[in-house]
């Protein structure tokens, strides 16, 4: 699947404020505050995981590249 396809699936990030971005490796790829920075410039790359952290209001996308 796709960040836009996780998107349509999940499209209620906006309680989340934190949405960092990750290769399969775990290497930092960015950090954002707005998930249509993200879909900008990640929209059809393939996520190989994805999780949340509720206390932290933080989503974590780790993207095939």
């Amino acid at each position: 699947m796709t960040v836009v396809e996780l998107w349509n699936m999940w499209s209620n990030w906006l309680p989340f404020v934190h949405i960092e971005m990750q290769t399969g490796g775990g290497d930092s790829l960015g950090s954002f505050n707005s998930h249509e920075d993200v879909l900008k410039k990640y929209a059809n790359a393939k996520v190989y995981a994805f999780s949340y952290e509720p206390v932290e209001d933080k989503v974590i996308i780790a993207i095939e590249v």
